[in-house]
C-alpha cells in the first residue's frame, strides 16, 4: 500500500570518496538510483530524483535540480517540496540501503503532531511536512543542513550506505538481502 507521500531521491552528490558516481553504481544489475526508484515506487505515490545540477540518463521518474548555488541535501529536499503537491516527503538517498515498509510506516506514525521525524542520528531517510518549506529555503541560504530542522526523531537503526569502495563492498555482501 502507497502511502500518500512524495519519495525525494537525493542522487547529486559529488562522489569523490568513492571515486565515481554513487548513482550510477550498479547494485543487483541495476543502477543505485534505478534500484531505489523501484523500492520507493512501491511506498510512496511519486519518486521524483533531485539530482544537483546535472541530468541522469534513462530516467522513469521526474528530475529535479537543486536551487542556483545549492550543495547538500537541502537544495534537494526544498526542489523536491517545490515540485510535489504532497503534504509530506519522504527525504530519502541513492547511496543508503531502503527503508523497509515496516519502517517507513513506524516514521508515519510518528509524524502525528511534528514537522520532520527522521531517524535518531541521521537525517536522513525522513518525513518531511512541506510546512516547513520556508524555513527550509532559509537554512539553505545560511549553508546549513536538514539536521538544523526541528524534529521528532524515530529511535531506529539508520540503513547502511556506501560512499567508499570497501562500503560498497560490505553492503553487496551483506545488506544488500534489503532488495530481496
Amino acid at each position: 500500500m502507497a502511502l500518500p507521500l512524495t519519495v525525494i531521491l537525493l542522487a547529486g552528490g559529488a562522489s569523490r570518496r568513492m571515486g565515481r558516481d554513487k548513482a550510477l553504481l550498479r547494485i543487483r544489475g541495476k543502477r543505485a538510483v534505478d534500484l531505489m526508484v523501484e523500492h520507493y515506487g512501491k511506498l510512496g505515490r511519486r519518486v521524483l530524483v533531485a539530482s544537483g545540477n546535472r541530468c541522469i540518463r534513462r530516467l522513469r521518474v521526474p528530475q529535479i535540480t537543486d536551487p542556483a548555488g545549492t550543495r547538500g541535501p537541502l537544495g534537494g529536499l526544498q526542489a523536491g517540496m517545490e515540485a510535489s503537491r504532497a503534504s509530506w516527503v519522504l527525504l530519502a538517498a541513492c547511496d543508503q540501503a531502503p527503508l523497509s515498509a515496516e519502517l517507513l510506516k513506524r516514521l508515519w506514525k510518528r509524524r502525528q503532531g511534528a514537522k520532520a521525524v527522521p531517524l535518531s542520528g541521521s537525517p536522513l531517510p525522513g518525513l518531511y511536512h512541506r510546512s516547513l518549506l520556508p524555513r527550509i529555503r532559509h537554512l539553505r541560504l545560511q549553508g546549513r543542513g536538514p539536521s538544523a530542522l526541528p524534529s521528532r526523531k524515530l529511535d531506529a537503526p539508520i540503513p547502511p550506505s556506501w560512499n567508499t569502495p570497501h562500503e560498497l563492498a560490505s553492503f553487496r555482501t551483506g545488506s544488500g538481502q534489503a532488495f530481496r
